[in-house]
């Protein structure tokens, strides 16, 4: 009777045993990271491409000051001329000419032997898309015919993607970038091409094509002026 006892007492004992692991395992079951080795690589290189980014804008701006300085003594007008031209063609009222590269936004075949009707690239998606390419150093960009400058709104105006005031063509329709250097499109490039942007655009019956970055790219200045609400023009001090 009392081994009989003992072994059901030890029975009870091991099944609250394993009850209490599965609790234990269910309440707080470990944390593990399911990625690949591959996709930990890509994100530490997309990672240590915006950090060189970064780095090369301080570079710029430092060589800026430096400008500044000599010419301080000579010619103040000299750089001051060519900052603004600078800026005019960074917040993109002035037309641009230099290295940079192609992207094609065009219906996917799949979709076109469907038949399936081609809609307008959405504004939320085209906005993930401008953001994704400010994480790395541009100069100008232009979205079908819209050049985009800082106070450039991309929205929905009457069931039209816009871009500014202008709308957008229903794809296929191309977006210019311009950068600094063709090191710095080619980085872009290789940004662009590991990016989940690509399945994004796919998702919408797009296909995003990335073509190889050129030396010579040439985008329109903006349509309409910048408007400075805040800004008044400084009287003259004698």
């Amino acid at each position: 009777m009392k081994k009989s006892s003992f072994t059901f007492t030890m029975f009870v004992g091991f099944v609250g045993l394993l009850l209490a692991l599965q609790y234990n395992a269910l309440v707080s079951p470990e944390q593990r990271d399911t990625r690949d080795v591959w996709e930990v690589r890509e994100e530490i290189r997309q990672e240590h491409e915006i950090q060189s980014s970064v780095l090369k804008e301080l570079q710029q701006l430092d060589e800026q000051l430096l400008s500044y300085e000599r010419l301080k003594d000579d010619d103040p007008q000299v750089a001051l001329q060519r900052t603004i031209g600078q800026l005019e063609q960074k917040v993109g009222i002035r037309p641009f000419e230099g290295p940079g590269l192609v992207v094609r936004i065009e219906p996917s075949e799949e979709s076109v032997a469907m038949g399936i009707p081609i809609q307008q690239v959405s504004p939320d998606l085209l906005a993930r898309f401008v953001n994704d390419v400010s994480r790395l150093e541009y100069v100008a960009m232009q979205i079908d015919r819209a050049r985009v400058t800082v106070q450039s709104a991309i929205r929905d105006i009457n069931g039209l993607t816009t871009v500014g005031s202008i709308p957008l063509r229903t794809p296929p329709f191309e977006v210019k970038i311009g950068t600094e250097t063709l090191e710095d499109s080619e980085r872009l490039y290789n940004f662009l091409q590991s990016s989940p942007l690509r399945d994004d655009f796919y998702l919408d019956d797009f296909v995003l094509t990335i073509e190889e970055p050129i030396e010579q790219i040439r985008l329109e200045g903006a349509e309409t002026a910048l408007k400075a609400s805040h800004l008044q023009e400084g009287e003259d001090v004698p």
